[in-house]
Protein backbone atom coordinates (compact mmCIF):
# COMPACT_ATOMS: atom_id res chain seq x y z
CA UNK A 1 0.00 0.00 0.00
CA UNK A 2 1.37 3.38 -0.97
CA UNK A 3 2.14 5.83 1.70
CA UNK A 4 -0.93 8.36 0.33
CA UNK A 5 -3.54 5.29 0.87
CA UNK A 6 -2.09 4.43 4.15
CA UNK A 7 -2.80 8.12 5.47
CA UNK A 8 -5.79 8.38 3.48
CA UNK A 9 -7.82 5.40 4.52
CA UNK A 10 -7.88 5.82 8.30
CA UNK A 11 -9.22 9.10 7.59
CA UNK A 12 -12.14 7.85 5.24
CA UNK A 13 -12.94 5.32 7.90
CA UNK A 14 -13.10 8.10 10.69
CA UNK A 15 -15.32 9.93 8.83
CA UNK A 16 -17.30 7.02 7.84
CA UNK A 17 -18.22 5.64 11.36
CA UNK A 18 -18.59 9.66 12.02
CA UNK A 19 -21.69 9.62 10.14
CA UNK A 20 -22.59 6.48 11.14
CA UNK A 21 -22.67 7.58 14.59
CA UNK A 22 -23.95 10.76 13.39
CA UNK A 23 -27.14 9.20 11.76
CA UNK A 24 -28.24 6.71 14.43
CA UNK A 25 -27.57 8.72 17.65
CA UNK A 26 -29.10 12.38 16.49
CA UNK A 27 -32.45 13.09 15.01
CA UNK A 28 -33.66 13.58 11.40
CA UNK A 29 -33.65 17.50 11.39
CA UNK A 30 -30.09 17.48 12.67
CA UNK A 31 -28.29 15.70 10.35
CA UNK A 32 -27.75 18.29 8.28
CA UNK A 33 -26.15 20.08 11.01
CA UNK A 34 -23.91 17.16 11.73
CA UNK A 35 -22.16 16.54 8.59
CA UNK A 36 -20.34 20.00 7.95
CA UNK A 37 -18.78 19.51 11.52
CA UNK A 38 -17.89 15.93 10.76
CA UNK A 39 -15.91 17.56 7.53
CA UNK A 40 -14.12 19.77 9.57
CA UNK A 41 -13.15 17.70 12.01
CA UNK A 42 -11.90 15.62 9.41
CA UNK A 43 -9.57 17.87 7.90
CA UNK A 44 -7.85 18.45 11.39
CA UNK A 45 -7.62 15.22 11.40
CA UNK A 46 -6.11 15.19 7.67
CA UNK A 47 -3.44 17.95 8.91
CA UNK A 48 -2.34 16.05 12.27
CA UNK A 49 -1.61 12.63 10.34
CA UNK A 50 -0.11 14.69 7.19
CA UNK A 51 2.21 16.55 9.86
CA UNK A 52 2.94 13.44 12.14
CA UNK A 53 4.53 11.71 8.85
CA UNK A 54 7.57 14.64 8.81
CA UNK A 55 7.61 13.34 5.65
CA UNK A 56 7.89 16.31 2.79
CA UNK A 57 7.87 14.39 -0.24
CA UNK A 58 4.25 14.35 -1.43
CA UNK A 59 2.95 16.23 0.80
CA UNK A 60 -0.14 18.21 -1.07
CA UNK A 61 -0.85 14.90 -3.18
CA UNK A 62 -1.60 12.86 0.19
CA UNK A 63 -3.65 15.81 1.20
CA UNK A 64 -5.50 16.13 -2.32
CA UNK A 65 -6.23 12.59 -2.15
CA UNK A 66 -7.56 12.31 1.70
CA UNK A 67 -9.30 15.57 1.00
CA UNK A 68 -11.20 14.40 -1.99
CA UNK A 69 -12.10 11.07 0.03
CA UNK A 70 -13.49 13.38 2.90
CA UNK A 71 -15.59 15.73 0.45
CA UNK A 72 -16.62 12.29 -2.13
CA UNK A 73 -17.82 10.57 1.27
CA UNK A 74 -19.78 13.20 2.48
CA UNK A 75 -21.38 14.23 -0.24
CA UNK A 76 -22.56 9.83 -0.82
CA UNK A 77 -23.79 10.43 3.09
CA UNK A 78 -25.42 13.37 2.43
CA UNK A 79 -27.64 11.73 -0.58
CA UNK A 80 -28.26 8.60 1.30
CA UNK A 81 -29.42 10.90 4.91
CA UNK A 82 -31.51 12.84 2.66
CA UNK A 83 -33.23 9.58 0.93
CA UNK A 84 -33.99 8.22 4.39
CA UNK A 85 -35.31 11.03 6.17
CA UNK A 86 -37.37 11.17 3.06
CA UNK A 87 -36.61 14.96 1.99
CA UNK A 88 -39.98 16.57 -0.26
Amino acid sequence: MTRTLATAIPVWIAVVVAVVLAATLLPDDRWGDALPAIAGGALLVTFAVQVSLQLKEGFVTRLLVTTSGIVLILAAATGLLLIIAGVD
